[in-house]
């Protein structure tokens, strides 16, 4: 048995196997070929097992635990060693693999911050969280590569809600996308099989008020249980708008403790920078002075390939840091997840969105989104639809782009709780418009009445003194707290993907940056399905406006580089 041993972990990326002694061969000589390290356990059936991640545990200890973990219930942070591990999926940011002789069971926080997707065939199940790695070993144990047409069709739209998975079905037929709470199990007799347990999300029909309590509490909870560990730090991201401040607003409390807070705005962003200047001053909070945790020996990644691996096939936009922060054991706290209690997609159903499509690519689009929903439990129909798709796609694969670099970014208003709360008629905000109150309001309000009523970035998410003290007076003032329990034992990050894959990505001629002369050359019409050509040329026109301006196209979410990462993605198929 070999095992990988780095001075840290990261999953950008991971790679699980189980075979019979038929795939074995295949595989191994793919797996020499790329000068990759791996863990093996063999089982009574004939089956084996391998695991390539940086520094992960030995499958012959029949678990392995990569992140952390959040117990709102028993207010515990787990990490490897701890044995306050999940029995079920919980908030965090994670990926556990749990085995006996019989079953494995592959799990990840309930957000699916870490992805994992998978295929089951004839002798041989995987999982990975990139695309490209599960596409070669595809190839390398002889099973075909073959285009979804419809998930290609539905994504040559340009659209928020097509920048990634609008379904479980990827881009590569039969490759499979485990949503947020799914549990995957590969039974182990003779020939591998997998299924999945899906999650389901209950409405909340018990009080409204205590919810959002207990929830706005568990945040100061789980911040405190980070910030006072000995070997743990924390940073918070602070913008101009309503997320990241809610989640600062539970921050104060540990500065009302007279615990220091680190907080970080972007200079090159002046409105947001103005906002999170301002409110420092009025906290007396320091506002970027420990630049140099950030700097520190920061290590260089080949960006392109770190992107291929990463994304290819299920993020478009051509997001890939240009170097990983080795400082491994801070936490960066932010305010994604709001929107799933203020929406994002407007709160409709999704056969309203994209109507006015050529009919061909809105029936690709309609058909995968619906069936997207029904795989995670919820009508095809539902009024709300589209927010539960952004839930299961967009929230998890865009929030969960963090992991290309760290295991430790901290969401803490992801809460499942939460969720349960903004569908429930008992909930006063249900479908907010944009800008109108929302359940993120009423936890600002909570947390830190005197942090609400400053300005925001735009005048019409300012909250009057009458609205605040309204609400305020109705939720009541804060309970006891008590920071989380720090169970196991925290780790570095190696930052950057393993050797193995890194070669994986070169071997396609993803090396290097993302210089525009190189994308230029990878992004070829001829690449593309010959069936789906005509339907994806406009993208090739779209991308090439980054090629010609890239300062222009510069942000990764602009149309040209979402176009560029679609076009990128059809090596997959090569």
């Amino acid at each position: 048995m070999r095992i990988i041993k780095l001075r840290g972990i990261t999953l950008s990326s991971y790679l699980y196997i189980c075979a019979n002694q038929e795939n074995l061969p295949p595989i191994k000589k793919w797996l020499k070929s790329l000068g990759a390290s791996y863990s093996t356990k063999d089982n009574i059936f004939g089956l084996v097992e391998l695991f390539i991640a940086a520094d992960a545990p030995s499958l012959q200890n029949n678990f392995s635990f990569l992140g952390y973990a959040i117990n709102d219930e028993k207010q515990t942070i787990s990490f490897d060693g701890s044995d306050v591990l999940p029995t079920s999926p919980q908030a965090g940011c994670y990926l556990q693999i749990q085995s006996n002789k019989l079953k494995t069971i592959i799990s990840s926080d309930v957000f699916a911050q870490v992805s994992r997707f998978y295929f089951s065939s004839e002798g041989i199940c995987a999982v990975s969280d990139s695309l490209a790695v599960l596409a070669e070993l595809r190839r390398a144990v002889g099973i075909a590569c073959k285009p979804n047409i419809e998930a290609l069709l539905a994504r040559s739209w340009i659209n928020g809600i097509t920048q990634q998975q609008t379904s479980h079905q990827t881009i590569v037929q039969d490759i499979v996308m485990a949503l947020p709470g799914e549990v995957l199990k590969v039974r182990k007799l003779y020939s591998p099989k997998m299924s999945s347990e899906r999650a389901t999300w209950a409405i909340a029909n018990s009080d409204y008020e205590d919810t959002l309590r207990n929830a706005a509490q568990n945040m100061i909870g789980f911040i405190w249980g980070i910030h006072q560990h000995e070997s743990l730090s924390s940073t918070f991201n602070l913008s101009g708008g309503l997320d990241s401040r809610t989640v600062l607003a539970a921050a104060i409390h540990l500065h009302d403790k007279k615990s220091e807070i680190d907080i970080k705005s972007n200079i090159d962003r002046p409105n947001d920078f103005a906002i999170a200047k301002q409110i420092c001053n009025k906290f007396n909070l320091s506002l970027n002075n420990n630049f140099s945790v950030y700097e520190g020996d920061n290590e260089k990644v080949e960006r392109l390939a770190n992107w291929y691996l990463c994304n290819a096939g299920t993020y478009d936009p051509l997001h890939s840091p240009a170097a990983i922060k080795s400082s491994g054991l801070k936490f960066e706290f932010g305010g994604h997840g709001a929107e799933l209690y203020k929406g994002n997609y407007g709160w409709r159903s999704v056969n309203q969105i994209g109507k006015k499509l050529q009919s061909h690519i809105y029936e690709a689009f309609l058909s995968q989104s619906q069936t997207g929903l029904m795989r995670g439990g919820i009508n095809a129909m539902h009024e709300y639809g589209s927010e539960w798709h952004y839930l299961f796609y967009r929230n998890s694969i865009h929030a969960g782009r963090s992991t290309m670099t760290s295991l430790h970014a901290a969401r803490p208003l992801l809460n499942k709780n939460l969720v349960s709360l903004t569908y429930s008629p008992i909930n006063p905000w249900q479908a907010p418009g944009k800008g109108q109150w929302s359940i993120v309001n009423d936890i600002l309000v909570y947390l830190s009445p005197t942090l609400a009523v400053l300005p925001f970035d735009d005048e019409r998410k300012n909250m009057s003194n009458e609205q605040v003290t309204s609400r305020h007076n109705h939720l009541g003032s804060l309970r006891k707290i008590e920071p989380y329990k720090i169970v196991g034992q925290p780790k570095k990050f190696a930052g950057k993907p393993l050797p193995c894959f890194l070669q994986l990505a070169s071997q396609k001629g993803f090396s290097g940056g993302l210089q525009e002369e190189k994308l230029a050359r990878l992004c070829r019409l001829d690449m593309v399905p010959s069936e789906l050509q005509e339907h994806f040329s406009h993208l090739l026109i779209e991308a090439e406006k980054k090629f010609h301006s890239p300062e222009e196209y510069k942000a990764a979410s602009k149309a040209p580089s979402v176009a560029v990462g679609k076009l990128l993605s059809m090596h997959l198929f090569s």
